[in-house]
């Protein structure tokens, strides 16, 4: 579609931010509902009971993540930045929250050295965008 209408791709990644993080903060909504995933136990006053005992909402830091990055996406708006900047800086953003919250998550899938893969995931992808940020800044 983008290319048949020759949309720039960096501009339409910048434009599609807002429903990308839009969707991944219903996502987390609908998966606090539903109860899918939950966190670690925890002592602290914020936490949730689930299956009886009391665990980080991870979820709700998920949205928190998320309406973090739609916040700086709203803040950058009318800033003269380059065609794509905006969407790397977002991308860096929930990625390296991500990497945060993912470690009070207790049902992740986990490498044989017990590291989570999500977490992973969110580092390659937090530091791609970073680099790609850092380029897109020089030239």
């Amino acid at each position: 579609y983008g290319r048949y209408h020759q949309l720039p791709p960096l501009a339409t990644l910048d434009a599609l931010i807002p429903g990308l993080i839009t969707g991944l903060v219903i996502l987390s909504l609908a998966d606090f509902v539903g109860g899918p995933g939950f966190g670690k136990l925890t002592s602290m006053p914020w936490g949730i009971t689930q299956f009886g005992v009391r665990r980080h909402p991870v979820q709700l830091y998920e949205i928190l993540v998320g309406g973090l990055a739609l916040l700086v996406w709203w803040q950058l708006r009318g800033d003269a930045l380059r065609p794509g900047q905006r969407f790397y800086l977002v991308t860096a953003l929930y990625s390296g929250g991500r990497l945060f919250v993912d470690a009070f998550r207790e049902n992740a899938w986990l490498a044989d050295n017990g590291v989570h893969l999500l977490q992973v995931v969110a580092l390659v992808v937090m530091l791609a965008a970073m680099w790609l940020l850092g380029r897109e800044g020089n030239e």
